[in-house]
């Protein structure tokens, strides 16, 4: 770990362009010297190459002539594209207005008032308390049912322990 330590301090003098051996001591490991001389190597090598490849000259232009045709593209968008929208507003007023007119025009049959007996309002009541009583009990019925295949499970595993005890 100490040699990561002085490689790392090694590579960030050279990053900070300062001669290594003038700000440290003379290095007592002979593998820090050798990665001191290779990384300045790497590091000399790196600086003095250029690239081999040059922009092409009319990369400016043509990366303008994109833009600009990008721009264009979009400039001209055909006109139908926004015709969608209102005529489905307009087909849905159409469709509520003839719907309000077709309502209207239909006369009201005229309804006879029922009266209703007090024994139809005491069946649905009695009907209504029956549901009450009898819906929790089946609504609950399976988790019953799975408390009791459970409760057998528990008192069996309980018997096999205590039947295998010394």
């Amino acid at each position: 770990m100490n040699s990561w330590l002085q490689k790392y301090k090694i590579s960030a003098a050279l990053d900070e362009e300062k001669k290594v051996l003038e700000r440290q001591p003379k290095w007592r490991d002979n593998e820090m010297q050798q990665f001191e001389k290779r990384l300045r190597a790497l590091d000399d090598q790196l600086k003095s190459t250029v690239p081999r490849h040059a922009m092409p000259e009319m990369l400016h232009t043509e990366i303008m002539r994109g833009v600009r045709a990008t721009a264009e593209s979009k400039a001209r968008r055909p006109v139908w594209l926004w015709v969608p929208v209102p005529a489905m507003a307009l087909f849905v007023l159409v469709g509520l207005w003839w719907f309000a007119q077709r309502h209207d025009a239909v006369p009201l049959a005229v309804t006879e008032e029922r009266t209703t007996s007090f024994s139809e309002v005491t069946v649905t009541l009695d009907v209504s308390r029956q549901i009450a009583q009898v819906a929790p009990a089946a609504a609950l019925a399976p988790l019953s049912q799975e408390m009791d295949f459970l409760r057998d499970d528990f008192e069996k595993t309980a018997a096999f322990l205590l039947a295998s005890l010394p």
